[in-house]
């Protein structure tokens, strides 16, 4: 969620600018399939067609620190909506549980319950059809009773992305660029005094149809998290590499998932090749949607 090493910056950019080069030189098709859920973590412009409804069950686990046990589940039952041809919106409610046990620098805890409420609002400002590059910019407010931990707290993120893909090879080879900033405002339980954070986030991603709705692809995620709302006091930082997969069921429903293993980061202060204080060595997203 949340550009310290040279070595971390060049990685990422390397691999965004490889996929900008390859937008580049393949000339974009006006067909080819919706984009917006074929990504993995990553986002996509399409955003489906005027009056499309659909119900969606997103969860994402993260395991793995430095010792210890640590799983941390989250999961968000959310319905969605196409009101016009540039617009969509979401509303859903979110369950989280975690186990942490022996875990340096956190407390033990086996957890569940309610987590909170998001948002999604999407507006579409290039569609990939009339201008050969999609773009759209999404916000998604969400407010958390508990933290990754199962630790009560009172949280409200705004989380803020532009996503761009295009077509590069007709109907099979889609590639997409995102790149996010989330501001977070928290009040501790207890009286404590509120804090102040925010994360930025880049992501590279291709997918591509091996067959009519079926989608296999890689990932590449910049992760980068700090104190204070505009970066004042960097915490750390991690990049991700996965796989992600994409498949429609039947005519109205799909399914979809992505696994992202943290491959280089560090934790301001801490020696050491990843960060595993801010992020978690796996994180797995699991995603159905069915429309109604």
């Amino acid at each position: 969620m949340f550009i310290h090493s040279g070595r971390a910056r060049g990685v990422v950019f390397s691999a965004s600018l490889a996929l900008a080069s390859a937008a580049g030189l393949v000339a974009a098709s006006a067909e080819g399939a919706d984009t917006g859920d074929i990504f993995g973590f990553s986002d996509g412009s399409d955003i489906g067609e005027k009056g499309d409804r659909s119900f969606e069950f997103d969860t994402v686990t993260g395991f793995g620190k430095r010792a210890g046990t640590y799983r941390s589940l989250s999961a968000t039952g959310a319905v969605k909506g196409t009101l016009t041809d540039e617009i969509a919106v979401g509303f859903g409610v979110g369950f989280g549980r975690a186990l942490v046990k022996n875990v340096p620098g956190l407390d033990n805890a086996n957890g569940l319950g309610v987590q909170g409420l998001s948002g999604e609002v999407k507006y579409r400002v290039l569609d990939r059809a009339a201008h050969g590059i999609g773009l759209t910019l999404i916000a998604q407010p969400a407010w958390s009773r508990l933290d990754g931990e199962a630790a009560r707290t009172n949280d409200f993120a705004l989380g803020l992305k532009a996503a761009f893909d295009r077509e590069l090879v007709k109907d099979t080879l889609f590639g997409a660029l995102n790149v996010g900033y989330e501001p977070a405002w928290t009040w501790p339980v207890g009286g404590a005094a509120m804090e102040r954070g925010s994360a930025f986030s880049l992501s590279g991603a291709i997918s591509a149809q091996l067959r009519e709705g079926f989608f296999l692809g890689l990932e590449t995620r910049y992760e980068y998290a700090a104190s204070g709302l505009f970066f004042n006091d960097g915490q750390g930082h991690a990049i991700f590499v996965g796989p992600t997969f994409y498949a429609k069921v039947g005519k109205d429903a799909f399914i979809a998932g992505a696994w992202g293993r943290q491959v280089a980061g560090r934790a301001s202060g801490v020696a050491g090749a990843l960060d595993l204080d801010n992020f978690e060595r796996n994180v797995v997203r699991a995603r159905f949607a069915i429309a109604f």
